[in-house]
């Protein structure tokens, strides 16, 4: 996908952007993982696998630290995390996977 860049100040507000656009209109996103900086581990997941109303948000609280929330109905859809500080810096990637579409 596209790459973004984003500068924010220490203490601001970072909104990274994920595309969760799929070619079916009767497709749905179930799960969307955050990785950081190649980790193999995901730092951020919006599980709604067992039904959309119930999505599960998790966040790795060594990483973000409850400062962050994933907006799927904002265009595009965004990880935001809040109150950004210094070790947050670096390449963020997110995995979509869809009801009926490939990842």
């Amino acid at each position: 996908g596209p790459l973004f860049i984003a500068d924010v100040v220490q203490g601001g507000r970072a909104e990274m952007p994920c595309d969760v656009a799929t070619a079916q209109a009767s497709d749905r996103v179930v799960l969307v993982l955050w990785y950081k900086d190649g980790l193999g581990a995901p730092i951020y997941s919006y599980d709604s696998r067992k039904h959309s109303l119930d999505a599960r948000n998790w966040a790795d609280d060594k990483t973000l630290g409850g400062r962050s929330h994933f907006y799927l109905q904002s265009s595009p859809a965004s990880l935001i995390v809040d109150d950004v500080r210094p070790s947050d810096e670096g390449l963020y990637r997110c995995r979509v996977d869809f009801k009926k579409s490939p990842t």
